[in-house]
């Protein structure tokens, strides 16, 4: 296992700066072999058991803001103490897991780490014990905000806009439905469902 300056030296890139001797101090505790891995679209960090290794493998994306990055990590960790305790017994996100996320959240929810707007949303989303889907949404609109204050969300923009998703179909904004917004795409007349942050490009038309 490399030594705790490695550590140190390693995460300033990915973790608050306040953050980081507590994160080492949970790396060695729990001997973390950390992975920080390219960015993946169906996750955004995940936890492995010492089954056939002797560490718990964690691994979290590399395109993560610092504050996001910080609240993933603690999110598997949180895994890995139920592993510990329960093994396969406790379902991933249930009673044991939202427990343990919470007492390992706390001591990082001040405004040394955290900055106001996200610290607020995060602090609600804890309070709900993690089953808000609003309290979730409003936590991820700060982090996006964080990491990519001057990127057009499609929830910034009025009904009946054009934009253009991954620079690939081009669509116009509709209505929104519940907690997504409904969009036709333009080439093939087809309705789509969005979250509403995600990231668009404006269309002249």
């Amino acid at each position: 296992m490399h030594s705790r300056d490695y550590f140190t030296d390693n995460l300033k890139k990915y973790l608050p700066e306040n953050s980081i001797n507590s994160i080492v101090d949970l790396i060695f505790k729990y001997k973390i072999h950390l992975k920080i891995t390219k960015a993946r679209s169906s996750k955004l960090g995940d936890y492995r058991p010492p089954i056939r290794t002797k560490f718990h493998q964690i691994s979290v994306n590399e395109d993560l803001g610092k504050y996001h990055f910080l609240i993933v990590l603690l999110h598997e960790i949180a895994h890995l103490i139920v592993w510990e305790q329960h093994y396969r017994k406790a379902l991933p996100h249930g009673k044991e897991w939202k427990a343990e996320f919470k007492k390992i959240i706390l001591p990082f929810l001040n405004l040394s780490i955290f900055p106001e707007e996200i610290l607020e949303a995060l602090i609600v989303f804890v309070k709900s014990s993690f089953s808000s889907s609003n309290a979730e949404l409003n936590l991820n609109r700060a982090l996006k905000k964080d990491l990519n204050g001057s990127d057009i969300l499609i929830e910034d923009i009025p009904d009946n806009t054009v934009f253009s998703y991954s620079g690939t179909k081009t669509f116009v904004r509709l209505q929104t439905v519940k907690k997504r917004i409904k969009c036709r795409c333009l080439e093939n007349n087809r309705m789509y469902l969005f979250n509403p942050l995600t990231k668009i490009i404006l269309i002249d038309k």
